[in-house]
């Protein structure tokens, strides 16, 4: 949807051509962020809400620690850096504000473009796994956070420690139970862990 340049409108806010390729990378990446972008969209509205992103990395949360997960920090940490990065009002933001703030703390961890494509696929296959996981209870619609209902694990797969790369990074002491599908894409991304805590929300906020 990105790739025809044009003025795209939000809302309020009107996104430029020269916003969007302003800094651009190599088609690659500029791929996989446009595809990381589609998936946070889950009611594909074409704006990312506060709600999608805290909803989402909640389930990935479980992914990684399982049904015990402390939901209620997940909570506190993406609806902090959402509100300290892309809007202070929690308001739905663009594909460009949300594009600007993603490339900004890749540059922070490492500007080396190999590197930053495989933390991409890791942020993309860990969203699509949770998407299909928890299908269901994706389904957003605007408006406020709401309790989410936990689904069991039907199963859990070994993933090796150092293997993954999160929006919500975690050490790897317990198995990340994944679907067969994912786990073998998962296992087969190469490279040791690169920890994201100290960049995500700038320092100024978001936990």
């Amino acid at each position: 949807i990105l790739s025809d340049c044009a003025a795209l409108v939000r809302g309020d806010e009107t996104v430029s051509c020269e916003e969007l390729t302003q800094g651009k990378r190599s088609g690659r990446l500029e791929g996989m962020m446009e595809e990381l972008f589609r998936l946070h969209d889950l009611n594909s509205n074409g704006t990312l809400e506060e709600v999608e992103l805290v909803k989402l990395n909640e389930k990935i949360t479980i992914l990684h620690c399982g049904a015990n997960a402390d939901l209620s920090h997940a909570r506190t940490r993406f609806s902090g850096i959402f509100r300290a990065e892309l809007d202070a009002d929690g308001q739905p933001v663009s594909y460009g504000r949300f594009r600007r703030y993603m490339f900004r703390m890749l540059d922070a961890v490492d500007q080396d473009e190999p590197t930053q494509a495989m933390i991409l696929d890791q942020f993309i296959a860990e969203a699509d796994l949770a998407i299909a996981h928890f299908h269901g209870s994706l389904k957003v619609r605007p408006g406020f956070l709401a309790a989410l209902p936990i689904s069991p694990m039907p199963m859990v797969l070994e993933v090796p420690r150092g293997r993954s790369a999160s929006l919500l990074p975690f050490p790897l002491s317990q198995p990340l139970s994944l679907p067969v599908k994912g786990a073998s894409r998962m296992a087969s991304l190469p490279g040791s862990a690169v920890s994201l805590r100290p960049y995500l929300g700038g320092g100024r906020g978001g936990g």
